[in-house]
C-alpha cells in the first residue's frame, strides 16, 4: 500500500498494477485444486456431490460425510466432541437442519445421556468410553467415531421421566 500513492500519479503503472493483480486472482482461484472451477479440467466443486466436495482438502473427510449423513437424520440433535482444529462445519448436514450439541471430556456418555442425546460425534483424537448396553460404536471410515443409541425399550426405561 505505501506504494500505492506513487503508483497514482502514474496511471499507465497503475493500470498494469491493477490488470497484474487482476490475472493474480483469476489464475490463483480459477485454478484452485481445493476448490476447483473446471477451468483446469475436471469438475467444478458446485457440481460434486457434498462428501466429495467436504473432503478435496482433508483425506478420509469425503467418506466420513457420507457414512454421517447416511446414519444420523439430517434435524437430529448431535453431540459432539472435537479435537481443537477439527472442522465442525460438516457435522451440520447438507440443509444445515443438525443441532450440533457440545459434550464435556469428562464423561461423554453420562452428558449425552442427561441431554437426551441419540447420536454423540466423536473427532479422531478423541478417546471412545465405555459404552455400555445401551449405546452402539459406528467406525466413520477411520477418521471419526459415531455412537448411536439403541432403541431397545430396557434402554427407554425412564429416559424421558421429570
Amino acid at each position: 500500500m505505501p506504494l500505492a500513492a506513487v503508483l497514482y500519479r502514474r496511471r499507465l503503472l497503475a493500470a498494469i498494477a491493477a490488470a497484474l493483480g487482476a490475472a493474480t486472482l483469476f489464475f490463483a482461484h480459477g485454478y484452485n485444486p481445493l476448490k476447483p472451477t473446471g477451468l483446469g479440467g475436471g469438475a467444478a466443486i458446485w457440481s460434486l456431490p457434498r462428501p466429495l466436495a467436504q473432503g478435496l482438502d482433508a483425506r478420509g473427510i469425503g467418506p466420513m460425510v457420507a457414512l454421517l449423513d447416511a446414519e444420523v437424520p439430517w434435524d437430529a440433535h448431535l453431540g459432539v466432541r472435537l479435537g481443537r482444529n477439527a472442522r465442525g462445519y460438516p457435522l451440520y448436514g447438507p440443509e444445515l437442519d443438525r443441532k450440533l450439541i457440545p459434550l464435556p471430556e469428562s464423561d461423554v456418555i453420562e452428558a449425552a445421556e442427561a441431554a437426551r442425546l441419540d447420536w454423540v460425534f466423536l473427532g479422531i483424537e478423541q478417546q471412545v468410553p465405555p459404552l455400555g448396553e445401551c449405546w452402539e460404536r459406528i467406525d466413520l471410515a477411520g477418521t471419526a467415531t459415531l455412537l448411536r443409541r439403541l432403541t431397545d425399550p430396557a434402554c427407554d426405561a425412564g429416559r424421558f421421566s421429570p
